[in-house]
């Protein structure tokens, strides 16, 4: 039997194996993004549009120890003791770095109170997939919740942009370890339910005239 899914049913299995088959499709994804940053000096992007969570956050949250511009991340801390010390790049910021652009916050609450610019990097730690596709597709759908009165909230993507995406941009879409994190997803039924509500945030971008997506 294997585990979560009904003993002995052929719906159970199905899905399983429909599951696994999807994982493999978004692991040969991001390959396909590793590939994509080693030939990146020969691709002309104007810019590059970033959705996911915390694996692709470039600073939305402010750092209260640090004050300033700095900004509180939840992955990759340099060593080495991996708690104190700065934060190393993300993956979108290598490839954005790789194509000559930039992946700034686009909802940054350091950035706002220093009178900046708001960047083109959606992605905020903790989102789960439903918060990925609203930061796509709503309006007060890019959320940074870092306590009152810190918060701030701001149109998605495509609300911002009157539903035409940047033809000439590169965009990045990453996500569902929060839902499996914060208890949405317990078993394949919610796992796939995570997976189409990604996929549906794809076909908003596509609808919009997005051409190239890793």
């Amino acid at each position: 039997m294997i585990k979560g899914l009904p003993s002995g049913t052929t719906a159970g299995i199905t899905q399983y194996f429909e599951l696994r088959r999807l994982t493999a499709t978004i692991l040969c994804a991001g390959m396909g993004v590793a590939g994509l940053m080693a030939s990146a000096p020969a691709i002309a992007y104007s810019s590059v549009y970033v959705f996911g969570d915390s694996l692709s956050d470039t600073g939305q949250f402010p750092d209260g120890e640090s004050g300033g511009l700095n900004a509180q991340r939840f992955t990759n801390r340099l060593g080495p003791d991996h708690d104190t010390t700065p934060y190393g790049p993300v993956a979108t910021q290598l490839l954005a770095q790789k194509l000559g652009l930039s992946a700034i916050p686009s909802t940054s609450i350091g950035r706002q109170q220093a009178g900046l610019l708001d960047g083109t990097n959606y992605a905020v730690g903790g989102y789960t997939t439903g918060q990925i596709w609203a930061s796509i597709t709503q309006e007060g759908g890019s959320v940074v919740q870092a306590g009152t009165p810190f918060d701030r909230t701001q149109n998605g993507y495509l609300p911002a942009v009157g539903g035409m995406a940047a033809p000439e941009a590169l965009y990045y879409i990453n996500g569902g370890g929060n839902d499996f994190l914060s208890g949405q997803v317990t078993g394949p039924e919610e796992a796939v339910s995570a997976a189409h509500t990604l996929a549906d945030a794809v076909d908003a971008l596509a609808e919009a005239g997005v051409h190239a997506l890793g």
